[in-house]
């Protein structure tokens, strides 16, 4: 059996030296290459490489697998994306990462969910925002400390705490303040 064929298209493939690859070259030029040793099947294209299914396509690997990108990498995707993890999953992006989602989105956390800024965290909602806890909220920076526990309501229209100086109110039992006119000073 010859080692090389020619094809009207002018395309020659060969498999040099009886080895266990395959070479396809047109104009002298490796076009695609496919090894077929023992230990696995290597593809590879000195140019654009294209595999194209008219039904399935599924990859499957024993062990690792890995994509790597000399630039972007796009997965566009008709109808749903499923990912599943069997242990930890990271994802890193080194500059920036927006998630964009047409309607609604949720995460959800088995045990604990923490989200940290370097510099400023932006908490926005259009009309609503809910923070709901079962037991606590605590709101801590620099220059306030503020916890608040069971039976806390504030329920507003117009409110103003503020203080340059000393602002003091503490109860053990009752304090009640009341008023259409409350006013000092």
């Amino acid at each position: 059996m010859p080692s090389t064929i020619q094809t009207k298209g002018g395309f020659e493939v060969s498999c040099p030296d009886g080895s266990d690859r395959l070479v396809v070259k047109k104009g002298g030029l490796v076009q695609l290459e496919i090894d077929l040793g023992v230990q696995g099947m290597k593809i590879q294209s000195t140019g654009d490489l294209v595999i194209q299914a008219g039904g399935s396509l599924s990859l499957k690997s024993g062990g690792s697998m890995s994509v790597t990108c000399g630039s972007n990498l796009v997965a566009a995707v008709g109808s749903a994306l499923d990912l599943t993890i069997g242990g930890q999953g990271t994802v890193n992006a080194r500059s920036n990462m927006t998630f964009t989602v047409g309607s609604a989105m949720s995460i959800t956390a088995g045990t604990a969910l923490q989200l940290t800024a370097g510099n400023q965290f932006s908490l926005l909602g259009g009309h609503t925002v809910n923070i709901k806890s079962g037991n606590e909220v605590a709101i801590e920076t620099k220059k306030l400390t503020e916890k608040v526990a069971t039976d806390t309501v504030i329920d507003t229209k117009d409110f103003v705490l503020k203080g340059d100086g000393k602002i003091s109110i503490k109860a053990g039992g009752d304090l009640v303040l009341k008023g259409s006119k409350i006013a000092q000073n």
